[in-house]
């Protein structure tokens, strides 16, 4: 079992029996029963006969052993009594478990052979069947092997009891440093470095403490036959250093054998006990310097400033402090308070407004006061000789002229005076205006507003067209070319071509703005002329587009007749007429791998919200082209077909739409409504998968 050197003749008694400790705490682990229930047994110590020293310390080893793996084994109550020989005194043994009600005595007897070596021999005795039920002997040839012996004795004794055959391994144990004291599974074995052999196979936990060190743990698999190693490490015990400083504080920890420790603000380090110098400085404060003990899983609490503080600068140097009523000097300082109390701090300077504020600092903090020393208020007057103009200071204040700002800063300021606008003409005093006040001073602005003019012009119109603003006819030459100036404010506008096309529409232009137009960002009027609808373009002769911006982008490029470049619109009694311009090419009925189901031309005319009347012509795969008109509420998703009686026609890179007017003329009356054109590709299911489409026209249908 347990294999140890022998150093001269003897065995230490106490190495076997921490062999045997490791051995009963891994049966205790396999055979541990409840509390309840467990047998009693009383262990007599083997007795030796004579007088021989050796056998007596193995004797003594054996049952320092026994005791150890009973009590582990957890199923017995085991108390510890004299030797009693049970060859020669076995009655003494029943009296004794007679009288004290034990259930199993274990004793046991060992002499020296006549021919060199020991003999021993360990029982059971069974108090409810009166007789030894269990019993193991074993010789040595002399003292080398006594304790080889003895192993595979307390072995087979083990065996016995706990009715199991074990297999055993070798543990090697080492730590840094050396002299740790060593536990497997909880029990101590000696001091490091330890050797233990003949160990039960299985898992230990293996453990190693030592003064002014950390424990150290690990788990070992015990295999037979083979040594398990283990090496443990018992770093230095630690603790910690907390510090209460203020933020910017730094803190220096030196200790002999160690680096230097460096603590920023209110913070904690953990430290390799021992004792520290250690030094704190701080802005503004008296460097402290202190030694300070670190105690092993203990932290030190240090506060090395016992008062509050307040560092206090201002925006203005050289202001007066007074904390509590207490003049403490210029400003920037820091200045010690009494901690958690609240104090009324104050900054004063002159030509200022005074800094006032209340403030508590803790023991070891310091709080930034951090002060704006604002300038007295001065007041600014604005007058205009038109009430109500909308007027602003340095874009942030506002009020109606005449106004007064007042609690203005000292310094230099903007002063924002809108146009006002009278009936439909801006009026206007110019500006912004900029000023600037001495701290306590009134200052007054007063202005006289005038007419404003603005600059019109018309950008792409008919040539030899003429503009009229506000009913009155100006100077066309100008109009539409560098601009002409008019009142600012409201305009009417309305532009007639040659061929008596006209546009629209009530503006805005800004006091000393160029503003521009063109036709299509008016209200264009349809003119009235009646077209075939057969594609030729003749009979559109003289109108001016209603849309004149592309060609819109190239999502077809193998299939012309898709970029719109412009559009036109007319009407009789009988018809509405679109016409389409295309950059690419003329339209085909033939579509090209660019569309996958259908392609369709859409005029859609916005009635409301979500609601759209929509002029249409598609061209299916089969080369079949349908045209028609209809409603769509995209808000309802609904579709309402009006007709299919209206026409197209296909010209020369131009379609045509014809459209009855006594089939629409209920939805495009009322006003001027947007108008937009399509070119899209369709799914079987008519939803579109991708467009052109033109920017908005807004068209007045009723002319």
């Amino acid at each position: 079992m347990n294999k140890v050197g022998i150093p001269g003749s003897l065995v230490s008694v106490r190495t076997v029996s921490l062999v045997l400790v490791a051995v009963s705490c891994f049966l205790s682990t396999l055979h541990a029963e409840p509390e309840a229930g467990r047998a009693r047994v009383v262990l007599f110590e083997p007795a030796a006969q004579g007088a021989d020293a050796t056998l007596i310390s193995a004797l003594r080893a054996v049952a320092d052993s026994m005791e150890l793996s009973l009590a582990c084994l957890g199923r017995y109550d085991v108390s510890r009594r004299p030797a009693l020989d049970p060859a020669r005194e076995i009655g003494r043994i029943r009296s004794y478990c007679e009288e004290n009600r034990i259930d199993q005595a274990i004793a046991g007897s060992g002499v020296a052979r006549k021919q060199g070596g020991y003999l021993i021999r360990l029982v059971v005795y069974d108090r409810a069947s009166d007789s030894i039920t269990l019993e193991r002997q074993g010789s040595s040839t002399g003292a080398l092997d006594l304790f080889d012996m003895t192993d595979t004795l307390i072995a087979a004794m083990l065996d016995g009891l706990s009715g199991t055959h074990l297999l055993f391994g070798s543990l090697s144990v080492e730590t840094v440093p050396p002299g740790a004291i060593v536990s497997v599974n909880g029990r101590d074995v000696g001091e490091a470095p330890v050797s233990l052999r003949g160990l039960p196979v299985g898992d230990l936990k293996i453990t190693a403490r030592a003064g002014g060190r950390e424990d150290a743990e690990a788990r070992v698999t015990i295999a037979d036959g083979e040594v398990a190693s283990v090496s443990l490490n018992l770093v230095r015990s630690v603790g910690k250093l907390a510090v209460i400083a203020p933020r910017d504080a730094k803190v220096t920890a030196r200790g002999a054998g160690t680096e230097t420790t460096e603590i920023s603000g209110p913070d904690e380090a953990t430290l390799p006990t021992g004792v520290y110098q250690v030094e704190a400085q701080c802005p503004g404060i008296e460097r402290v310097s202190q030694q300070i003990t670190v105690s092993r899983n203990e932290t030190v609490h240090w506060l090395p400033w016992p008062d509050g503080y307040l560092d206090v600068a201002a925006d203005v140097p050289g202001a007066q402090i007074l904390v509590d009523g207490v003049d403490r000097g210029r400003s920037p300082q820091v200045i010690a308070v009494e901690p958690g109390t609240l104090h009324k701090v104050e900054l004063r300077q002159e030509r200022y407004n005074p800094y006032v504020s209340e403030l508590r600092a803790d023991a070891g903090s310091k709080i930034r006061v951090a002060a704006s020393l604002a300038l007295l208020p001065t007041t600014i007057r604005v007058e205009t000789s038109m009430k109500g103009a909308s007027v602003s200071l340095d874009g942030a204040q506002y009020g109606e002229a005449p106004c007064v700002f007042e609690g203005v800063q000292p310094g230099s300021h903007v002063i924002t005076i809108d146009d006002l606008m009278v009936g439909r003409t801006y009026f206007t005093c110019g500006g912004p205006f900029k000023i600037d006040v001495q701290p306590g001073e009134q200052a007054v602005i007063s202005k006289s507003m005038q007419a404003g003019v603005a600059n019109v012009a018309i950008t792409d119109a008919p040539p030899s067209s003429l503009l009229t603003v506000d009913g009155a006819p100006v100077d066309s030459r100008l109009a539409f070319t560098a601009g002409v100036d008019v009142h600012s404010g409201t305009l009417d506008l309305v532009v007639t071509s040659p061929a008596g096309q006209v546009w629209k529409n009530t503006v805005v232009a800004g006091t000393g703005r160029a503003a521009r137009w063109s036709p299509d960002l008016l209200v264009a009027s349809v003119p009235r002329r009646t077209v075939k609808g057969d594609g030729r373009t003749d009979d559109w002769s003289g109108l001016w587009p209603i849309w004149l911006q592309g060609p819109v982008s190239d999502k077809y490029p193998n299939q012309p007749g898709t970029r719109i470049a412009r559009a036109y619109v007319c009407r009789d009694d009988r018809f509405l007429y679109f016409r389409i311009d295309f950059a690419d090419g003329t339209p085909t009925l033939k579509l090209s791998p660019d569309v996958p189901t259908r392609l369709v031309y859409q005029v859609q005319v916005l009635l409301s919200m979500g609601e759209w009347l929509y002029a249409e012509m598609y061209v299916d795969r089969n080369g079949k082209a349908t045209s028609g008109y209809g409603l769509y509420n995209s808000i309802t998703q609904k579709a309402t077909w009006l007709g299919g009686d209206s026409r197209y026609g296909i010209g020369d890179s131009t379609l045509e739409l014809t459209v009855p007017m006594a089939s629409i003329q209920r939805y495009v009356a009322g006003g001027p409504r947007d108008v937009v054109i399509y070119v899209a590709s369709a799914a079987a299911n008519t939803s579109w998968l991708s467009n052109m489409v033109t920017g908005v026209c807004k068209i007045d249908f009723v002319n």
